[in-house]
């Protein structure tokens, strides 16, 4: 009796999965399709062939350190009176 439950949820998700893929590869398409009709309307320029921007190096110094505390224990209750 157990094996039929599983077995239902295994085929449901596998189909809900097919169902996935199915709507993402037709998204896919609809995309690459808009793409390419847009490419074709606009003149490639620099920009559009990756840029044109000079590289840059990024440089950072560390500052002086942080003062730092000592570690402080936090305090016990104090134990209940019976």
């Amino acid at each position: 009796m157990r094996r039929i439950p599983l077995l239902l949820a295994t085929v449901w998700t596998l189909t809900y999965m097919f169902a996935a893929q199915a709507a993402i590869a037709a998204d896919l398409a609809a995309t690459t399709l808009r793409a390419a009709r847009y490419a074709a309307l606009v003149q490639p320029g620099p920009v559009w062939n990756g840029g044109t921007l000079a590289p840059i190096t990024v440089e950072a110094y560390a500052g002086p350190a942080a003062p730092t505390a000592a570690p402080v224990r936090p305090a016990l209750p104090a134990a209940r009176a019976t």
